[in-house]
């Protein structure tokens, strides 16, 4: 008796605890087929509203989604669909193609012109807060060869600020850029993707996508390692399904002591700020929790140009000596936007635009004011030698 015991125990032991014994998951390939039948549903529907000069009804989408093969559910929230899978797994899909301009009509009665920067009065204090890391800016872009910004301009105001400024862009900007670890290295972190929010069963996500295309190597290495945060994801005007990540991840793969020093971080993708830093499943208050002073990002589903426009103003005002506030005022001063989208029967604008600070209460600059010159440090050890 004693010897059957003990090998039902080496059997478990052996086989039951292996993580594709327990989930193998749908291949690649599958979750794929998946998403070729949804994107049909999606542009359906988009040809069908603009025939009729009507809004895309998410509803309707998740609606014709949760009938396909291999769907158990499918959920809608703005410009996401969540399925839930046959095999237990989830996958988000950014249905709304950012760069198509079918999704966006133009008010007409407003023209999209930039005006002049309005003055704004320096700091008369010396109490001020600035990124306290390595002097160093990152550029995430990892659907740079969709949307096509101009990166060169952000990179080279940076560059001009004084920061060290490095960029990857497409598959580059793989899964292990968006660690936090990797991520807190920097001073400014800005982000270009394709992003979304929703809620399911009580519970706030917001999610973006990283370059890298899932793999059934990479999926398979993830769960064996008990990884958190991490979701299958898909976005329209783009071919295959990349991972992607939420502020879970964040938080997962931040370590001590290499958490944020001060950090600006601007993700730049629709709803990426649709929740503010009070509310668990933000990105703000992930990044704020860890370090961070600093948080732009959007609230609406946002038109591609539109966001490189609000982007590169930020940048070229936060450079330029302005305290965050003052940058993000002017920007939205300066760079007027009045479009609406398919999906809402409201109008997006520049207030759109989010802007962020842990601690408002003081200025934070990446560049320091006129006049304003940090103290020396001190040695307090070769002091007392």
């Amino acid at each position: 008796m004693k010897k059957i015991t003990f090998l039902l125990i080496m059997s478990v032991v052996l086989f039951g605890c292996k993580p594709d014994a327990i989930d193998k998951g749908f291949t690649t390939e599958e979750i794929e087929n998946i998403v070729t039948k949804a994107e049909e549903i999606v542009e359906s529907s988009l040809s069908n509203a603009l025939q009729a000069g009507e809004l895309v009804d998410p509803n309707a989408i998740a609606d014709g989604v949760k009938l396909l093969e291999n769907v158990v559910s499918a959920e809608a929230s703005g410009n996401t669909i969540l399925m839930h899978l046959t095999d237990g797994s989830e996958l988000y899909y950014f249905f709304v193609d950012n760069t198509d301009d079918r999704w966006f009509t133009t008010n007409e009665t407003k023209a999209t012109k930039s005006e002049p920067l309005k003055s704004k009065s320096q700091t008369n204090t010396s109490d001020i807060i600035k990124p306290s890391g390595s002097g160093k800016a990152l550029i995430l872009a990892p659907f740079q060869f969709q949307a096509k910004r101009d990166l060169e301009t952000i990179y080279n105001t940076l560059q001009a600020a004084g920061y060290i400024t490095e960029s990857f862009i497409d598959q580059g900007a793989d899964l292990d850029k968006f660690r936090g670890s990797f991520m807190s290295a920097y001073d400014i972190v800005i982000i270009y993707t394709h992003g979304g929010a929703s809620s399911s069963n009580g519970v706030n996500i917001t999610s973006i996508m990283t370059g890298e295309k899932v793999s059934d190597k990479q999926t398979s290495q993830l769960k064996q390692q008990g990884k958190k945060g991490w979701k299958t994801s898909k976005t329209s005007g783009v071919e295959g399904v990349f991972y992607g990540i939420t502020p879970t991840w964040i938080s997962e793969t931040t370590y001590s002591p290499a958490y944020f020093k001060n950090t600006w971080i601007f993700v730049n993708g629709c709803k990426t700020s649709f929740w503010d830093n009070t509310v668990e499943g933000s990105f703000s208050k992930a990044f704020f929790d860890l370090g961070a002073e600093a948080y732009c990002g959007y609230k609406q589903t946002m038109y591609a140009p539109d966001v490189t426009r609000i982007s590169t103003s930020m940048v070229e005002y936060f450079c330029t000596g302005l305290s965050f506030m003052d940058a993000s005022e002017s920007t939205r001063e300066s760079v007027i936007i009045e479009k609406q989208s398919l999906l809402r029967d409201t109008i997006i604008t520049t207030h759109s635009f989010d802007a962020l600070q842990k601690n408002t209460s003081v200025p934070f600059y990446i560049v320091p004011p006129k006049g304003y010159q940090l103290l020396p440090s001190v040695n307090l050890s070769s002091i007392n030698n």
